[in-house]
């Protein structure tokens, strides 16, 4: 039987897991033919645990690595994804729905499209440092 601590860390994963698919709760809830609260009593640890039918979904639908789902010690992000030869069409069809379902990064995206190939690798240069100096500012 896993802890109360155990099915809320990875429900904090499988929420992880939906940010970076850029894929919002209501979205999987409508996937699994589930409720959106129904969903939600799953992954806030209101429900005991997660069934293997559960995690499956998870992990074929999102790519998300059954291990590192339920491994206590790993920490909820980054998200580890299985090894397999179709990650790379996953990925990107994961970059795409976070980039349509994000607000804000079409319009980025389209001005960062007009700029040079020079002017966007200094943009690419900036925002790569910006997140770099946050994350460890994070971990302080």
């Amino acid at each position: 039987m896993a802890t109360e601590n155990s099915v809320k860390h990875i429900g904090e994963k499988i929420k992880a897991v939906f940010d970076a698919a850029g894929i919002s709760q209501r979205q999987v809830a409508q996937k699994l033919n589930l409720t959106p609260g129904g969903l939600n009593s799953k992954i806030t640890g209101r429900i005991e645990s997660f069934a293997p039918s559960f995690l499956h979904f998870i992990n074929s639908e999102f790519g998300a690595d059954l291990n590192w789902l339920v491994d206590d010690t790993q920490p909820v992000t980054p998200v580890i994804y299985t090894k397999g030869v179709g990650r790379k069409v996953k990925d990107d069809d994961q970059l795409f729905n976070q980039m349509k379902n994000t607000e804000g990064v079409k319009d980025i995206i389209r001005n960062l499209l007009d700029l040079s190939p020079q002017e966007r690798n200094t943009f690419k240069d900036l925002i790569t440092q910006y997140s770099t100096l946050r994350k460890n500012l994070k971990k302080n």
